[in-house]
């Protein structure tokens, strides 16, 4: 119920409160915990806010590890294609 009372106030959140809420979304809630908060028909909006600007962004280090991942497989694919 604390996570949905701050939801309920944002974007007018601290950035300590919303710094709260990634940590809980991402290393406490449960998947039941994140359904319950997300199907509130009283936070909907404040929710898809939140989840759009914090939760679903890549993070620099999934970017460069996508990007490294993407470059060995190329280079794999080239190894195989030249090698007889």
């Amino acid at each position: 119920m604390e996570v949905e009372a701050k939801l309920a106030e944002y974007p007018e959140l601290t950035s300590d409160k919303v710094i709260d809420l990634i940590h809980w979304f991402k290393r406490e809630a449960t998947a039941m915990e994140v359904a319950t908060v997300a199907s509130n028909p009283d936070i909907q909006d404040s929710y898809r806010q939140f989840r759009d600007r914090h939760l679903d962004k890549l993070s620099t280090g999934e970017i460069f590890l996508a990007t490294g991942l993407g470059m060995i497989l190329i280079i794999v694919v080239a190894i195989l294609i030249a090698v007889p």
